[in-house]
């Protein structure tokens, strides 16, 4: 299964390969992902062309080799800057070459006082590089958490491929039909969504209302760190609160490996994995 960590660094973390000044931080994520049986993530964080993009390729491989785990880097793009700064740093990334470690683009941060349709140029030069020189630099936008109810709406306009939160895309008929038709995938943060009353409840959470309309929805933890969530707690909510049946919930699961921005070769080697992992599980509880 997968999840993402919007976790931004202050500093040059990719000095030391050898995780001198983060291997405290580096060590306790991918324990905590080795124990919920995690196999991919996609981490969010601030990428920049001094550190190089074999310094990315070397902390995958190295996080590969000790933990197991595939470590796909996410460029976050803060909304609280200025589009003209933003614009900027997009055009740093792609002076950066195409490469299956840095995988995708996501504007992160408060979408009420920062709705993402100010960063329309960015986002329309990104979306043009995609189809020439950057294949791989997929985009995500952080959109109906909060703010207007066209916010979704508008990060589809600016070429979203994946929409994080999405809870008030329920309030929007055309853009939720659009969605559906078009399988536009979904990541849900419900324990993010009910600490920050996003969502009144876990039964007025539209999660299980998106899914079963057909559009590919995944869990997520939003931050971990912060909300003191895991893919396992989302689970566990969701089973006692909702009336979700186990396959559903496996679709769910499925669908954060499906939805990712990890190249061909890596999702269908993850999926394969989780899909005999699923299957041990079955064998071992029959009645689900």
């Amino acid at each position: 299964s997968k999840t993402t960590f919007n976790t931004v660094f202050k500093k040059d973390s990719f000095s030391d390969f050898k995780f001198k000044v983060d291997e405290a931080m580096w060590n306790a994520l991918l324990l905590r992902a080795q124990k919920e049986k995690i196999t991919y993530l996609e981490v969010t964080q601030t990428v920049n062309s001094k550190n190089g993009v074999d310094k990315y390729a070397t902390l995958k491989k190295n996080l590969k080799d000790k933990y197991g785990i595939i470590v796909n880097s996410i460029a976050a793009f803060d909304r609280r800057l200025s589009p003209e700064l933003i614009y900027a740093q997009v055009q740093d990334l792609l002076t950066m070459p195409a490469n299956d470690s840095i995988v995708g683009v996501n504007l992160v941060a408060n979408e009420d006082l920062h709705p993402a349709l100010q960063f329309k140029d960015a986002y329309s030069l990104l979306a043009e590089r995609r189809k020439t020189t950057h294949p791989q630099l997929h985009s995500t936008i952080h959109a109906g958490e909060k703010g207007d109810v066209y916010n979704v709406r508008n990060a589809l306009v600016m070429g979203a491929q994946r929409i994080g939160h999405g809870v008030l895309l329920k309030d929007d008929l055309l853009s939720l039909e659009y969605v559906r038709l078009n399988k536009i995938p979904i990541e849900v943060n419900i324990i993010s969504n009910l600490i920050l009353e996003v969502s009144s409840s876990i039964e007025a959470h539209p999660f299980l209302y998106y899914h079963r309309l057909g559009i590919p929805i995944s869990l997520s933890t939003d931050d971990e760190g912060i909300f003191q969530s895991s893919l396992s707690k989302e689970c566990e909510l969701i089973v006692k609160n909702t009336d979700i049946y186990y396959s559903e919930l496996k679709e769910m699961i499925l669908n954060s490996i499906r939805n990712s921005f990890a190249i061909e070769s890596e999702k269908q080697q993850l999926l394969k994995k989780l899909e005999d992992d699923l299957s041990t599980f079955e064998k071992n509880y029959k009645n689900i």
